[in-house]
Order: C-alpha cells, then structure tokens, then sequence
C-alpha cells in the first residue's frame, strides 16, 4: 500500500485504497488525521467518507 505522504494526494487514488481498506485501517487512518493533517485534507477525508 503506498504511503499516505503529502496533503496534496489524489483523493480519487485515496478512494480506490479506501474501498480496499477495512475497519482497523480506518482507524488507523483517523488517528493519524486526529495527530495534525493539514485541515484542508481532514476535510476532504471527511466528504470523501461521507460519500461512501
């Protein structure tokens, strides 16, 4: 899985990963956004779960 690095990633690419992802990833991920991603990402992280 690639590495979720810089706040300017591709949120369509983050959706496909996403769809491959399950629960325990999901909280991984919103830990890590919880330690400080830029808010312009958690943002979209947000409407991108929402869309689910």
């Amino acid at each position: 899985m690639k590495k979720l690095v810089t706040k300017r990633y591709d949120l369509r690419q983050f959706a496909g990963m996403w769809s491959d992802m399950g629960e325990n990833s999901y909280k991984t991920i919103k830990s890590i956004i919880e330690k400080g991603w830029s808010s312009s990402f958690n943002q979209s992280f947000k409407e991108l779960k929402y869309k689910k």
